[in-house]
């Protein structure tokens, strides 16, 4: 069995590569919990200011596509399996994965396979209750290198979903990460996350994030504190839009409508409307 699996979050929000292996339930769980409490150091930078047409139309893009992206894990944590042993990596380094089917700890040490070098350790459980399975993961001092970037992963993720057939997800992240190389570098923080989908047209985006793209995109680097008011209708756009609900993003209350707009109500009483979907722009 291959000691480097796939159970990553898709590549804009981390991209966790991994074999399976287990541990003590109680272990991640107060990993998890751990993570929470002190998941105000995971953001860096400032909370931005939502004030005009240009700095909504940026919140509204990066909040849709930090959304967008968290709901991508759902593929790739079903595919989990279980393996366990220790010893020497198909092209160098090493690695050691010990537990059962109901969760496992995994270390590596410049263990190389199929292209990828693994560095670091994480755990993770994998429960069923009332017919949804919830996997816990929490990376430390994790990274992922490959021909094309570098992912650095400080961070704790649950994940929850149903079968195959069922739009039921649920995503909590609490941490950091960092991707360097390819042709962006990107890092940011989790602070109780949440992306919640009940069906396919319910779904709810809480919590803080930050996001820090470099100079390319300076004007929208920062802190974002997200709350659902009414829950998002999202579409199968790309970039991700809403054709209905409400939130607020920093202290501004944005309303989205069918077509691609949506209202925004500033901190002062003045409203705009903006168009979703627009790429981040710092022009």
């Amino acid at each position: 069995m291959n000691k480097i699996y796939s159970i990553g979050l898709s590549t804009t929000l981390v991209a966790l590569l991994s074999a399976c292996g287990s541990s003590d339930s109680d272990t991640v769980d107060q990993a998890i919990t751990d993570a929470g409490n002190s998941a105000s150091t995971a953001l860096k930078g400032v909370t931005l200011e939502v004030k005009d047409d240009k700095s909504a139309t940026n919140a509204v893009s990066s909040v849709a596509s930090i959304g967008s992206t968290t709901a991508g894990t759902s593929p790739a944590v079903a595919r989990l399996s279980v393996g366990y042993g220790s010893g020497n990596c198909d092209s160098g380094g090493t690695y050691n994965i010990s537990g059962n089917q109901n969760g496992g700890t995994a270390s590596y040490s410049n263990c190389s396979e199929n292209g990828v070098t693994l560095n670091g350790s994480y755990t993770y459980t994998i429960s069923e209750t009332n017919g949804i399975t919830t996997t816990k993961i929490n990376a430390n001092n994790f990274s992922i290198t490959s021909s094309y970037n570098t992912t650095k992963l400080n961070y704790s993720l649950e994940h929850q979903e149903k079968d195959a057939d069922s739009f039921y997800l649920v995503v909590k992240v609490n941490g950091t990460f960092e991707t360097a190389g390819g042709p962006h570098s990107y890092k940011g923080g989790f602070e109780n996350f949440n992306y919640t989908v009940q069906d396919k047209d319910n779904a709810s985006i809480d919590g803080k994030f930050s996001i820090d793209m470099g100079e390319i995109n300076s004007c929208a680097n920062g802190i974002y504190d997200v709350k659902t008011l009414v829950t998002l209708d999202p579409t199968d756009n790309n970039p991700r839009t809403f054709d209905s609900g409400k939130m607020t993003v920093n202290g501004a209350t944005i309303e989205f409508h069918q077509g691609g707009t949506a209202t925004v109500t500033f901190a002062d009483g003045n409203t705009t409307t903006i168009n979703q979907g627009a790429i981040v722009s710092c022009d």
